[in-house]
């Protein structure tokens, strides 16, 4: 055929199981003249064999190597031989539905800015014969379309590769796909092409796409289009890189960047021993190791499936961050030059990744402030401003010994619910001074974080805490002209209390959620059980009053 108006790109790799019925599916579309361009890519089983077969059609078009060189080189050379304006990838084990290729031409034909037509898929589960349901590019809930068919505004993270079609001079433009890449190749092209031209989405299903178990598609589909789960066994640690790391609790937390900045942040805000350390070629099973990396906002090549997944935040936010589906190991992604305040990268390079690794030790942080006399803990909760680092000073000072004054860690154990010391300086807003007289002068003021901070054991001198049984819950709120009222919770309220808090909510949207939001919620469901929840209501009147208040309740 000389003229067709699309190019169908089918590369193959030992295909024999399922290539006649993908290629026929591909022969039957209708209303519209196309070719088939059928790449052997050094197959060790009949796929040419039954590709020659259909050789007869003068639609189809056969190439043939010996030495296998991976699907982006594939339809690389596609492309180069491809006649047609439009060009459709169709793997060697999917089927074709009816009218893809007729659809995809009229949107290219009616609106000449777009260069990328993408649709939904049904997912067929090729080994055990069983239908999934649909995909979407724009993703799944309660299976139902956030859009119906038209311009894309935000980029399809959800997309695979069978539903997409080019305008091959969009695509010629672009370079094609990149050579260098095993897998997200097809994600890695829409990135780049996006911004440089239009996408159009169908609200219909175009291909059915036959998964392998274990596959990354596979574990896409299992957890809603959730680009957490396309993770690997191991990052790659370039030998260069530095890092320091610190005890906690028997876990040892590792950093790797090549930004001294992240370890000075460190230093200053924990208050305990940030020693440098070497890459070694492997991590023992208490290690948690978050390697941190700067990206150009211009090069979208991600060099592994855990990059590849960290690119979803960290194109919308400049940060993201990826987890590895079997080790205690997160990738931290920044965009070059990206400005974020101090405390939102202190959050993102280390409390959020922590939490998240922790909870696989059925361990997590929570947003509150942990101090304790004769091993009985009292944790104060609730939102910025609430008064929790206020409160743990005036604990402080009347002799209780200091865990944490923002993120204790809350694990359980065989009797209750422990809680464990993540030691960081203390931090108030100048308002709250007034409260200490006497004691101004021991703080500094922190412009960074717009507060006057101090080290725990300049208001306390005795040893830091490790660990300790929590027995009270206090949930505080501050009020000018208020004295001092102490309210008892029921379990439920606490438990309702306890789900406010920022890191359970942040939890939530993880695609391990089905897991790791489970282990989350029956941690909190444990603590509001085994301690006493109190609404605490105080103002300055109330402040000399409150310790012999919290500890007779």
């Amino acid at each position: 055929m000389k003229n067709p108006k699309v190019t169908v790109a089918m590369p193959a790799y030992n295909a024999e199981r399922f290539l006649a019925a993908s290629i026929e599916s591909v022969l039957k579309q209708k209303g519209i003249s196309f070719e088939l361009i059928i790449y052997d890519d050094g197959s060790t089983d009949r796929t040419f064999a039954i590709a020659q077969s259909y050789a007869k059609d003068a639609r189809v078009r056969i190439f043939r190597v010996k030495r296998n060189r991976g699907a982006s080189y594939g339809h690389n050379h596609i492309r180069k031989h491809a006649r047609g304006r439009y060009i459709a990838p169709h793997d060697s084990d999917d089927i074709m539905l009816a009218g893809r290729l007729a659809e995809g031409a009229r949107i290219f034909d009616q609106y000449p800015q777009v260069g990328v037509v993408l649709g939904n898929a049904i997912v067929f589960k090729r080994d055990r014969e069983e239908i999934l349901g649909w995909a979407s590019p724009l993703g799944n809930k309660s299976n139902r379309f956030p859009m119906k068919s038209g311009l894309l505004q935000r980029f399809p993270w959800h997309t695979f590769h069978g539903g997409v079609m080019f305008r091959k001079s969009v695509l010629r433009a672009a370079g094609g796909y990149h050579p260098g890449l095993k897998v997200a190749h097809d994600t890695n092209l829409l990135m780049r092409l996006w911004g440089k031209t239009r996408f159009y989405f169908i609200d219909r299903c175009v291909y059915v796409q036959r998964l392998r178990s274990g596959s990354l598609t596979d574990r896409l589909v299992r957890w809603d289009g959730s680009a957490n789960v396309l993770t690997r066994d191991a990052i790659d640690l370039p030998q260069a890189s530095r890092g320091v790391s610190f005890q906690l609790h028997g876990w040892k937390i590792r950093l790797l960047s090549a930004d001294p900045e992240c370890f000075s942040l460190l230093r200053k805000n924990l208050c305990c021993p940030v020693r440098p350390w070497s890459v070694p070629a492997k991590f023992g099973p208490s290690d948690l190791l978050l390697n941190m990396r700067h990206k150009s906002s211009g090069v979208f090549y991600p060099g592994s499936d855990l990059e590849a997944c960290a690119l979803r935040r960290w194109w919308e936010d400049g940060i993201g961050c990826s987890f590895s589906s079997r080790h205690a190991e997160a990738l931290i992604l920044l965009k070059t030059g990206q400005a974020l305040p101090e405390n939102a990268l202190y959050h993102n390079i280390l409390l959020f990744p922590v939490s998240f690794l922790l909870l696989r030790s059925g361990a997590t942080l929570v947003h509150g402030a942990l101090v304790s006399k004769q091993n009985n803990g009292i944790l104060f909760m609730g939102q910025s401003g609430a008064g929790k680092s206020t409160l743990s000073v005036v604990f402080l000072r009347s002799g209780y010994r200091y865990y944490s004054d923002e993120h204790p860690i809350i694990q359980m154990d065989g009797t209750g619910v422990v809680g464990k010391s993540f030691p960081n300086r203390i931090a108030l807003p100048a308002v709250s001074l007034r409260n200490f007289p006497g004691a101004r002068k021991k703080f500094h003021y922190e412009r960074s974080v717009g507060k006057h901070c101090i080290h725990p054991q300049a208001v306390w001198d005795g040893p830091l805490g490790s660990v300790c049984r929590v027995r009270k819950l206090i949930f505080p709120k501050f009020r000018e002209n208020g004295g001092l009222t102490l309210k008892p919770l029921s379990v439920a309220q606490t438990l309702d209390r306890l789900k406010s808090d920022d890191y359970y909510k942040m939890n939530c949207g993880y695609g391990q959620r089905d897991l790791l939001w489970r282990t989350h919620g029956a941690i909190l469901n444990r603590l509001a059980h085994e301690a006493r929840g109190f609404e605490l209501t105080y103002g300055p009147s109330g402040i000399p009053d409150m310790v012999k208040a919290v500890e007779k309740a």
